[in-house]
């Protein structure tokens, strides 16, 4: 979004708060004229335009897509809680007819880039039961664990995660590209207005000096003709004239006016604002190389900067499709110390003791038969 603001709004902040607040003013009522700048009508347009707002909004909902793509990156703190009684007649009189159990558990685990799952958990089981056979009761089973599990071939090293934030933050580039192109067609737009009610308003100014100056003609010729100086048909080509005149300048009022009309739609504010262009209407020859032309159009073009990411965005989108087809294969690695007393607080020092350690190292596979 700051690019947005960066690049296509370059106004001063004093003219766009004295004409809004002049806009604001004129919605109150009554008809007001005043005098704007392209700047000014710009500013009008990208902050009162539906079409700028619902394309900024548009970037804003891409840009939330990038939160679920590094949220498979993301600590994850888990834990559980439960208690369970077994009143199940048992298979022998020494195992006892009344067995309880409390299971505390809580643990991070987190993947990283290079697709490896860390986690690290801490679990207390307490167990009792009603039985004299049963030598420590009750008693607490205290473990710490750590595990790691890396992806060897499907998503291998993390490669379909990375990949699928690539793409994301590509795409999001793409939603900037095309936010940006919106808002700069309605930028070209309303510029594009402003300069054809600038030129209808000089044409307007032409056709009432034309006008003021056949009335002028025609008063003189009315006196001639008085006086015998001018001969009828004469005055009443003058007539005509000034009749032609009149009509030239109620068409031109006409198109300023349409020309008007249409740059308030695009700046959406009220028709009750009359606008008057601050700018002359003028034309300046410039030289354009056609080389250079077509290298700055490639280089700025935001449609062909957002196809060239397409296709990059399709390059490795196949290829992590091809990554999926491939056979689960994991390698997995786990080290566990435990403590069993009866006693809490001895059952959880003894989980730092390396002579009560567990280790285990495999390999998962699976692959599906069909599809």
């Amino acid at each position: 979004m700051k690019k947005i603001k960066n690049n296509l709004i370059v106004l001063s902040v004093f003219a766009i708060t004295v004409v809004f607040a002049d806009f604001a003013a004129a919605e109150g009522g009554g008809n007001s004229l005043y005098e704007v700048s392209p700047e000014d009508c710009v500013a009008a347009a990208v902050t009162n335009s539906f079409e700028a707002k619902l394309a900024k909004l548009d970037l804003m909902i891409a840009e939330t897509q990038k939160l679920y793509s590094e949220a498979v990156f993301d600590t994850i703190l888990f834990g559980d809680m439960s208690y369970s009684e077994d009143k199940r007649q048992p298979v022998s009189v020494f195992a006892g007819d009344n067995r309880q159990t409390n299971l505390y558990s809580v643990g991070l685990k987190k993947e990283l880039l290079s697709g490896t799952e860390l986690s690290a958990s801490w679990s207390d089981q307490r167990d009792w039961v009603n039985s004299s056979f049963v030598t420590t009761n009750p008693s607490h089973n205290a473990q710490l664990t750590l595990e790691a599990v890396q992806p060897v071939l499907k998503n291998s090293f993390g490669f379909v995660d990375r990949g699928a934030l690539t793409v994301t933050k590509l795409a999001i580039m793409n939603a900037d590209l095309e936010t940006r192109e919106r808002i700069g067609l309605l930028v070209a737009n309303v510029e594009k207005q402003y300069w054809t009610m600038v030129f209808h308003k000089t044409t307007l100014d032409i056709n009432e000096d034309m006008l003021k100056k056949a009335r002028s003609l025609n008063d003189v010729n009315l006196k001639n003709y008085d006086t015998g100086l001018t001969e009828k048909a004469d005055m009443l080509a003058s007539e005509a004239n000034v009749l032609i005149r009149e009509k030239d300048v109620i068409l031109a009022r006409d198109e300023y006016r349409r020309a008007q009309d249409d740059l308030k739609f695009y700046m959406n504010i009220s028709e009750s604002i009359e606008l008057a262009p601050r700018v002359d209407f003028s034309v300046e020859d410039e030289n354009f190389d056609l080389a250079q032309s077509l290298k700055t159009a490639f280089e700025k073009n935001r449609i062909y900067q957002k196809m060239k990411r397409d296709v990059e965005i399709s390059d490795i989108t196949l290829k992590l499709k091809g990554n999926q087809l491939w056979p689960e294969l994991d390698i997995k690695g786990t080290f566990a110390l435990n403590g069993i007393e009866g006693d809490f607080s001895k059952a959880a020092g003894k989980t730092t003791v390396v002579d009560n350690s567990y280790y285990y190292v495999g390999a998962q596979f699976s692959f599906p038969l069909e599809n």
